[in-house]
């Protein structure tokens, strides 16, 4: 785990990848709403509630969602780099 590596405080990023591939229950499925299954709105919903790490679904191979993925990682090593050398603008 992240902890074991000494890593838990260190900026983390969410990514579910995948997307494509995940098939929703049907709106007449009774037995997967009891079951607990939840399209994709509302598995992203749940998610993105959980607070503070950012949280991103994408599919590789699809290219979807792989623009924002892109700018949240630059913002991040972005934000790594000032803190580091604050007097270094070769990024931005």
């Amino acid at each position: 785990t992240l902890k074991d590596i000494g890593a838990i405080d260190k900026d983390m990023i969410l990514v579910f990848n995948k997307i494509d591939a995940y098939v929703a229950p049907a709106e007449d499925d009774l037995e997967a709403f009891e079951n607990g299954k939840m399209n994709l709105a509302d598995f992203k919903k749940s998610w993105m509630s959980h607070g503070k790490i950012p949280v991103l679904f994408i599919s590789a191979t699809e290219k979807e969602n792989i623009e924002e993925f892109k700018t949240l990682l630059y913002d991040k090593v972005k934000a790594a780099h000032t803190a580091r050398y604050p007097y270094d603008n070769l990024l931005y």
